[in-house]
């Protein structure tokens, strides 16, 4: 994977990942590695897109111009040898969304120009999807700290800041395990800790002798005053001081406020700060006499420069003028929020509250903000604060209001243990409940278009199962719903689906057991025909839930209504083994492992009493979880037959002899293509050889084919299905994943045939699409139709998963989509899928209006998909 996005949350150790790589590859140069000879270059993507904004150039004349002229030689070296590994860190910390844009092609055009070269890019979740980086790249996700890695950060820090001291690592390895103690017994703390920027906040905070903070805007808190009070005793020691804290904050919200709002790197000049300094000093001082102001103002830069606190210098302009930023982020995003809240309250958002909060950049600051209330106010009134920022949230007018995108907004906020007013929390569940959890996750009629919103609102409300303050109502709502013999069937449904999800907390662990331990069969029907088998939910593993799901399926009532399938949990329970494999592998049981699965498996096949289910489980365990090894299905056959006088088998052994058969002829594991009941194999140890099987009978033939071996399988479609196999074999011999067609009937006839391959077979058609967008108005209206039609339904278009040729000229094509007679929504849809929001942002109402007038709900539910993706 030589193209990766590492993706996670703010804090969670992005940038991190990437410094250490870097500092890695440099230090450890003279051992052998695949990194041997790699030079890293770290970029800040805000820092690449101010270039951007100001320059046509592209991210290699940055690489080589721009970031240091004394290894100029040496960055084009290694770039034209494919030895340079890029860096790009933050391209989320762009809040201009176009200039995002422009940042992603320009890193796109760069990879297409440079296919060998490594790339890591790295980006906050929300806001990624947006402006995602092409197909090429692969993406991963920042895991959170588990216990284990939250002991060993702790431990490691203090080790590390006592070894520079002369206290006693013992003690300090005491103090390490005491502070990991504190953070599990309580669960808010516990669930900060999993991210590496706030555990390194409550280490601090420990080690200076703090309390421990309960929520995330807690933590800014008791860090920021760690900060500035430090500052401010170390000022008055040296003379007499006009600041405190407070006066501090009022200072800098605003000034962060201002960058926020105006700066997409994060970064402001020194002489920019000091007159923004000066501006607010003046709110706070009016009357103070200049020369102590001049003396204030001097101290404060000063400090930002000289003790490092969370905003200090951080290089410097074009101009050579120092430019100041925050040390992450998220202090940013704090400080903003304490202007936010302040300017809420005073009334500046009443008419366009809707650009913030449906804004990603200012999304955490929204969250952070609604948090503040608390600690800013008495209980009562903070809840009344914040109950009332929530309601004007959702009093947010949404030109899509079934998206429930200012739902989604309170949603975020309370899943961070805000508190609001416990009524009105109780009607956002209600209307959760009785609104969206009502509808089927996975009905595709077209009359139900909820399917996204069911499996957004089931992942919220499991979120609320993790806080302090809801978890025990949202329970007892759920255990209360269940037991409602007048509750919808598909609510029900969903809920015992958020229980199972949610069983490794102990209080849904708890409430599972007493399901199973009573007599509702109907609730424990569901829990056993829970449809998520990865990963298994945890009391699967129970003995209670092994026991009861044993005596359910050996029932005369059970018995009566058998389909042919065993409930969806049956197997799960007997899969412990496989939940384990990390502590097997670990010590090294492999032998172990294996023969517990077996165990496993067995006992689960005696446990079924009823003969013809037993049979039917044993298929089952053979043809859908999956046995394609010879040898461990011919054990399987010779045990099950030692166990079972008498037990015939005729499918597995038949399949035993397909297997045989086809490992004889040396196939590959999968065909490329089926069409017409036959399918298409490449031989192993010579591509040349094509397979073609059809009806348990093997015919080899050699490329290049002919029509004459493939007329009898393909009958009246031979000419046009061989065309589309003299297209396709050639690139999949060669092992290419991609492959570019530039005549238009050679065009249809591939989307004619391309559901014909096999999923396994990866092609790629970012270049097919390239040629379908150009030629799609040099067509009859039919065909335009069909390759519009075509166009949607690509992977790589539904994923923003490819990229526009060098050379694609955007504004032509825009002007024909425009001038098209196309409907709005399909105009909407191409101008989206090549242009920026300018492009098409003059289309999004229109379309709306258009989709309330739709007069089929098939209509309406295409054109909702499309607004669904563009918003």
């Amino acid at each position: 994977m030589s193209k990766l996005v590492v993706l996670g949350d703010p804090g969670s150790g992005k940038s991190t990942i990437l410094k250490h790589l870097a500092y890695n590859i440099c230090t450890n140069r003279p051992t052998e590695s695949q990194f041997n000879d790699l030079v890293p270059v770290v970029i800040k993507g805000s820092e690449f897109a101010k270039y951007v904004s100001t320059t046509s150039k592209n991210l290699s004349e940055y690489i080589i111009d721009h970031i240091d002229k004394k290894y100029e030689l040496l960055f084009t070296q290694k770039l034209e040898s494919n030895q340079l590994i890029v860096l790009v860190d933050g391209i989320d910390e762009i809040n201009i969304t176009s200039l995002r844009h422009t940042v992603v092609n320009r890193i796109n055009a760069f990879i297409a120009q440079y296919t060998e070269t490594k790339i890591i890019v790295s980006s906050r979740i929300v806001g990624y999807k947006e402006t995602r980086l092409n197909g090429y790249f692969n993406h991963l996700e920042v895991m959170k700290f588990r216990e284990k890695q939250i002991k060993k950060f702790i431990t490691n820090w203090y080790l590390s800041v006592e070894s520079n001291s002369d206290n006693d690592l013992e003690q300090a390895q005491q103090i390490a395990n005491e502070l990991f103690y504190s953070i599990r017994q309580n669960k808010s703390v516990l669930n900060m800790a999993s991210n590496p920027l706030l555990v390194t906040i409550i280490t601090l905070i420990h080690y200076q002798g703090g309390t421990l903070p309960e929520r995330r805007a807690s933590l800014y808190d008791i860090a920021t005053s760690t900060f500035l009070e430090n500052w401010v005793r170390q000022r008055e020691s040296q003379r007499k001081s006009n600041f405190d804290k407070e006066t501090l904050i009022a200072i800098l919200a605003p000034i962060s406020y201002y960058i926020h709002q105006n700066f997409t790197t994060g970064l402001i000049t020194e002489n920019e700060l000091k007159a923004l300094f000066q501006k607010e000093y003046r709110n706070v001082y009016p009357y103070q006499k200049p020369r102590e102001e001049a003396q204030d103002l001097k101290d404060i830069i000063d400090f930002l420069r000289e003790d490092a606190g969370f905003l200090f210098e951080k290089g410097l302009s074009k101009n050579g003028e120092s430019m100041f930023g925050f040390v992450h982020q998220t202090f940013q995003e704090y400080f903003t929020a304490l202007e936010f809240k302040t300017r809420w309250k005073e009334g500046c958002y009443k008419t366009n509250f809707g650009e913030y909060v449906f804004n990603s950049a200012w999304s955490e600051v929204i969250k952070l903000t609604a948090s503040l209330f608390k600690f800013s106010e008495q209980s009562r009134l903070g809840r009344q604060y914040a109950t009332n920022f929530v309601k004007d949230i959702l009093a947010v007018n949404d030109i899509i209001p079934e998206m429930y995108r200012p739902l989604t907004a309170v949603l975020q906020i309370l899943k961070d243990d805000t508190e609001i007013e416990f009524p009105f929390f109780i009607e956002i569940i209600d209307k959760i409940f009785n609104e969206i959890l009502i509808h089927n996750e996975h009905s595709h009629s077209e009359k139900n278009n909820h399917n996204k919103e069911v499996f957004r609102f089931k992942h919220f409300i499991e979120t609320l199962i993790e806080t302090k303050t809801y978890q025990n109502y949202i329970i007892e709502r759920i255990i209360k719903e269940i037991n409602n013999e007048n509750v919808s069937p598909i609510l029900r449904f969903n809920l015992i689906q958020i229980l199972m999800h949610k069983a490794e907390a102990t209080i849904v662990y708890e409430e599972l057991i007493k399901i199973l331990k009573s007599d509702n069969t109907k609730l424990k029907e569901l829990l056993f025909n829970y449809n998520v088998v990865m990963p298994v939910s945890n009391i699967v593993f129970s003995s209670e839930f092994r026991d009861e799901i044993v005596k359910f399926i050996n029932s005369v009532q059970y018995l009566k209504g058998y389909d042919g399938h065993l409930p969806t949990q049956y197997h799960c329970a007997f899969d412990s083994a496989q939940n384990n494999y990390k502590y097997y592998i670990k010590n090294g049981d492999l032998g172990d492992y294996i023969q517990k699965i077996k165990d496993e498996r067995f006992l689960s096949i005696r446990l079924v009493q009823n003969e013809k289910m037993r049979i039917d489980f044993v298929n089952f365990i053979v043809f859908s979880i999956g046995m394609s090894d010879i040898e461990e299905l011919k054990e399987f056959v010779k045990v099950l037959k030692q166990e079972y006088k008498g037990l015939e088998l005729p499918k597995i052994e038949n399949r035993i002899k397909e297997l045989e058969e086809f490992k004889s002829y040396d196939l590959e594991k999968y065909e490329i293509c089926k069409f017409k009941g036959t399918k298409i194999y490449l031989k192993k140890s010579d591509t040349s050889k094509i397979a073609l099987i059809k009806d348990n009978k093997v015919n080899f033939i050699t490329f290049p084919l002919n029509e004459k071996d493939l007329s009898t399988y393909f009958l009246d479609e031979t000419e046009s299905y061989l065309k589309f196999l003299d297209l396709m074999i050639p690139i999949i011999m060669k092992s290419k994943t991609e492959f570019a067609i530039d005549n238009y009937q050679i065009l249809l006839n591939f989307i004619k045939y391309q559901n014909t391959i096999h999923w396994y077979t990866n092609i790629e058609t970012s270049n097919v699409l390239n040629f379908a967008l150009k030629i799609l108005f040099n067509t009859s209206t039919v065909d335009s139709k069909k390759l519009l039609q075509w166009i949607k339904n690509q992977r790589e278009v539904r994923h923003r998963k490819f990229e526009l040729e060098e050379g694609f000229d955007k504004r032509k094509f825009i002007s024909e989509v425009t001038a098209s007679k196309l409907d709005l929504f399909e105009k909407l849809y191409l101008i989206y899928l090549v242009g920026e929001k300018s492009d098409y942002d003059n289309l999004i109402l229109p379309t709306i209006e258009s989709m309330k007038k739709a007069k089929s709900e098939k209509k309406k539910n295409e054109i909702r998909e499309i607004l669904y993706e563009v918003l």
